[in-house]
């Protein structure tokens, strides 16, 4: 499988532009409530191309990659009460319904790959 890192995303090399729908998978979230983060300027705008919006793949991932080392950094700059470390984030991810996935980094790479099997698939 190629690593998204090693896509040559240049003007000579084609890609596809991420869609809503494209976008929603790879964050985990409905169409609908990206529209809505669009609306609310939660998430990075995207380019209108007639009546449909898009983001390119290299702009959209740096966007991501900022807002995730962003989270992480107040994250780790403001104590949480109660467990601390790697206990703390357990227990927040666990309240949440979810699995603790580690840093930023590894949440990245995990994105990344899930956005390159999508794009792969629907090409």
């Amino acid at each position: 499988m190629t690593n998204i890192n090693e896509l040559n995303l240049s003007n000579s090399c084609s890609f596809k532009p991420l869609t809503k729908d494209d976008v929603g998978y790879i964050l985990g979230i409905c169409e609908r409530t990206v529209e809505t983060w669009i609306r609310e300027g939660q998430i990075s705008s995207p380019v209108s191309i007639g009546k449909r919006v898009y983001w390119h793949p290299a702009k959209f991932f740096q966007w991501l990659s900022e807002r995730l080392l962003q989270d992480e950094a107040v994250t780790r700059a403001t104590p949480l009460p109660g467990p601390s470390g790697a206990a703390a984030v357990a227990a927040k991810e666990s309240a949440r319904g979810r699995k603790a996935s580690g840093s930023a980094a590894r949440r990245i790479e995990k994105i990344k790959a899930r956005a390159l099997s999508a794009v792969s698939a629907s090409a």
